[in-house]
Formats: structure tokens, C-alpha cells, sequence
């Protein structure tokens, strides 16, 4: 028998179907629209790659490096691997997230070596947001060495020029293998080229072990931004570096800008500086900081030994802009060797280090006083201090002013460091073998020291 279906129901029946079909049509373009997407991404990802610079290289170009295109935050840069001449990176700009310079990572592990052939072996040049490291061979602590064997005197080593900003530079070791001169510094941020108009804005170097430099470690800053139109620095961190055997200068940090925030100089190893350079000891210092326009560093954590000069100097001779300096829980060890007067001392607070704290730090051994407050400083505090065998005592406060704690907060010093009773004491001026930490925190009281 045959049925036949009410035309209405027809039309129902077609209703309901362009209904589906819509709905399913819908679907389709939201699929298509989420999967191209999705696509999009994954190209962009994609384009991400590591881009390798060959030994021949000496200048790698971010505008162009990457695939004939700029240089971003995804891209990772990898120098390889073996002996080269100088290098020199311009123009990398991470946009606000860091683009990593990083050594090659092989089997049999290649460390990347560079001999400078010119100025500088190691150029940084109008970069931003770049992360320059030596860590990515696990095998490797340095795995970029960069030599300046003095041949020509060269001035710097690594050294961070132009409009740069925003720069790290980490697990280095920088040698000056058969340098005799008196010139050479291991890092440096100092472009007489620019104005002080520009800051070099936010710098860590961490990491690093740095030796025989002919004049400076690290030499950070310009020489007076505000009288000879150099640029600015700011917000500087500097950890966790080994410095030895330098011919001036340890470290220095200067022309700090007055904007920046606190710079923090901490858990850096400093041994022996002053044994090229024939002038002042001022200038054979182990930390020195100065001419911050009213910015401050903290000075924490350190251990610095055998320098020329004073161990930490805080101040500069016009006393432009300094205060609230913190120099705490470092190690001072046998400094202040040239016998010059307030250099040496284990700390210094010179001209200008208007409200400095000097606390809870160990002074062995300095040639003269422990704690030096030179005429023109105000406002300084030290307390909590351990002070051992000063050549010239304690401490040494001019007329400036500088107030030592009381009670719990007093110094403590003796003129044996035995008396301490450290953890380990040899008392034969080589403190590699001390530990100047004790099995109970010591006091005025328990140590029977002049407080």
C-alpha cells in the first residue's frame, strides 16, 4: 500500500534540515577559522630556530642575522665553537624579552676561544635585551674565553658600547695571557662617543672569572657623566665573579644616574689588585663606588683580599650625589698594603659618603685602620663589625662623623685574631684555608673584646 505524506509535514521536514545545515555550516567556518589560527601560531613558532656564527665571522648584525631577517627574543644565537679572532654584536633588540648569545654545545665539548685582532675582542654595540652566556655546555664553566694577549695594548676586553641597554653577560672567563702593559680592562661600559643623554640602563655581569687584567676587572660607569657628557649608568648588578690579579682596580662602578634604583654589587671573589698601575693607591681599590648622583649600591657578601688600596672604598673626591650606601657581611682580608694614609684601610667612606651603614662585616689584618670615615662624610653608622689586627686600629672616624653601635650593636675588635676563635684560623697572610664563620654567633660579651 502506498502512503503518502501531508505536504506540511514536507515542509517541516525541509525546515529542520537548513536548520542542520546552518548550524553545521557555522561549525565548519569556526573549525576552519580555529585550525588556520592555529596554524598561524604554529608557523610563527616554527620560524624560531638557532642560528650559528661561524669562526670566520667578526661582525653578527641582529638586523639581519636571523634568516636575513631581525633577530627576536625566540631565536637563540649559538657561536661555535673553537679558536676565532674579535667579535663584535650590533643592533639585537629583544623588545623587552632577552635574546640569548650562548656558546655551542657539541660532543667533544669546543669551547669558543677569541683572541682580540683589534680594540676590543668582544664588542656590544646599540643592543637590547640580550643575554650573552657561556653555560650551555653543561661540561664547561666558561664556555667563552676572551684572551687580550696585549698585542697591541688593547683597552678593553668585553665591552658594552652605543645605545645599549639591558645586557647580561655571564659565565665568561677573560684572560690577558702575556700582557705586560699597563693598559687592559676586563669588562667595560664606558662609550666617550655618546652623551649623557643615554643611560646604560639595567646591567648584571655574574658568573665570570676575570684575571690579569693590566688596569681594571671591571671598570663600569663614565669617568663624570655630568662635566664631560658621558653617558649615564643604572641599575647595575654585579654578582658572583672571580677577580684576580689586577693591575689598578679590582671592580669600580661610577656615574650612576640619579634615577636608577639600588645597585647591588654581592657574593663577588676579589684577590690582589694594584700590581701594574704606579699611581695613587685611590685607584688600586678592590670595590670601588663613586659619583652616583644620589643613587645608592648595597655591598654585601664579597670576600676581597691582598688588594693595594683599600678594600671597599665608597666615595668620590668632589662628594657628588652620594648616600645611604650598605657595606655588609663581606670578608676583608690583608688589604690596604701600600701604607698610603686612608688607603689603607679596610673600608673607606671618603669624600661625600654621606649615610653610609658599615655592619656585621669581618676585617682582618688591614694595614691601617679597619673602618676609615674620611673629614667630609656625614651621617654614617658602623656597627657589628669584627676587627682583627689592624695595623693602625679599630677605626678612625673625622670630623665628618661616623656613629658605631652600642651594646649588642658595638664592634668587636682584637689585636689577635685568634681571640675570635674562627673556625678556622693559620695566621700566615694566605686566607685561602680560613673560615671566618664560628659555631655561635659572637658578641661583645663572649668575645672579651675592646668594643
Amino acid at each position: 500500500m502506498k502512503i503518502c505524506l501531508p505536504p506540511l509535514f514536507l515542509v517541516k521536514q525541509k525546515r529542520f534540515n537548513s536548520k542542520t545545515m546552518n548550524f553545521l555550516r557555522a561549525k565548519l567556518l569556526l573549525a576552519f577559522f580555529i585550525s588556520g589560527f592555529f596554524l598561524f601560531g604554529l608557523a610563527e613558532i616554527t620560524e624560531a630556530a638557532n642560528y650559528y656564527v661561524p669562526t670566520s665571522t667578526l661582525t653578527v648584525n641582529g638586523n639581519t642575522f636571523c634568516g636575513g631577517s631581525a633577530c627576536t627574543s625566540s631565536d637563540t644565537i649559538i657561536i661555535e665553537g673553537g679558536d676565532r679572532e674579535s667579535i663584535w654584536f650590533k643592533n639585537f633588540n629583544g623588545n623587552g624579552s632577552y635574546i640569548s648569545i650562548v656558546n655551542q654545545n657539541v660532543n667533544p665539548d669546543s669551547r669558543v676561544v677569541i683572541t682580540a685582532n683589534r680594540q676590543t675582542a668582544f664588542i656590544i654595540e646599540d643592543c637590547k635585551y640580550v643575554d650573552f652566556k657561556g653555560n650551555n655546555d653543561a661540561d664547561l664553566t666558561y664556555g667563552i674565553k676572551v684572551i687580550n694577549d696585549g698585542t697591541p695594548v688593547k683597552a678593553s676586553t668585553v665591552k658594552i658600547l652605543g645605545r645599549s641597554d639591558h645586557i647580561k653577560i655571564g659565565y665568561f672567563e677573560i684572560a690577558f695571557d702575556g700582557n705586560t702593559s699597563a693598559s687592559g680592562i676586563g669588562v667595560a661600559v664606558n662609550d666617550v662617543r655618546e652623551s649623557s643623554s643615554w643611560t646604560h640602563d639595567t646591567i648584571e655581569i655574574h658568573h665570570n672569572y676575570i684575571h690579569g687584567a693590566r688596569y681594571a676587572g671591571m671598570y663600569l660607569g663614565g669617568n663624570e657623566p655630568a662635566e664631560t657628557d658621558v653617558p649615564f649608568i643604572a641599575n647595575v648588578s654585579v654578582h658572583d665573579n672571580i677577580i684576580d690579579d689586577s693591575g689598578a682596580y679590582g671592580m669600580v662602578l661610577k656615574g650612576v644616574h640619579p634615577s636608577s634604583g639600588v645597585c647591588n654589587i654581592y657574593n663577588n671573589t676579589i684577590r690582589t689588585t694594584g700590581l701594574v698601575y704606579t699611581g695613587s693607591a685611590e685607584k688600586k681599590t678592590g670595590i670601588s663606588v663613586h659619583s652616583f648622583h644620589g643613587a645608592y649600591a648595597k655591598i654585601y657578601n664579597n670576600r676581597i683580599e691582598h688588594t693595594v688600596g683599600a678594600g671597599i672604598r665608597v666615595g668620590y673626591g668632589d662628594g657628588r650625589g652620594i648616600s645611604n650606601h650598605q657595606v655588609y657581611n663581606n670578608e676583608v682580608l690583608g688589604c690596604g698594603t701600600s701604607n698610603e694614609g686612608q688607603w689603607a684601610s679596610g673600608i673607606l667612606l671618603y669624600y661625600g659618603a654621606n649615610g653610609a651603614d658599615v655592619y656585621d662585616n669581618i676585617i682582618i689584618q688591614p694595614t691601617g685602620y679597619g673602618i676609615y670615615a674620611n673629614t667630609s662624610t656625614s651621617n654614617c653608622t658602623d656597627s657589628r663589625n669584627l676587627i682583627g689586627n689592624a695595623g693602625l686600629g679599630e677605626r678612625f672616624v673625622g670630623s665628618g662623623g661616623m656613629t658605631e653601635g652600642t651594646g649588642a650593636d658595638a664592634n668587636i675588635y682584637h689585636a689577635d685574631v685568634a681571640n675570635f676563635n674562627f673556625n678556622a684560623w693559620s695566621d700566615d697572610g694566605d686566607y685561602s684555608n680560613d673560615d671566618f664563620t664560628f659555631e655561635s654567633t659572637p658578641t661583645c660579651a663572649s668575645q672579651s673584646g675592646t668594643c
